[in-house]
């Protein structure tokens, strides 16, 4: 999964220091898409790791 975020970010990044403003906007939605997506990642992990130890 780690690997995954990490080509989303490098796609962002290129993206973001792009001068064209169409491709900031989609690298602020890129932004906004994989912190949230992280969130929930964390989210599961956290109540996956609850679930074992009963």
């Amino acid at each position: 999964m780690s690997v995954i975020f990490l080509v989303f970010y490098a796609v962002l990044l290129y993206f973001s220091f792009n001068n064209d403003m169409n491709a900031q906007m989609i690298a602020m939605r890129m932004m906004g898409i994989g912190m949230f997506a992280e969130a929930v990642l964390g989210v599961y992990t956290a109540f996956k790791k609850h679930d074992r130890k009963k």
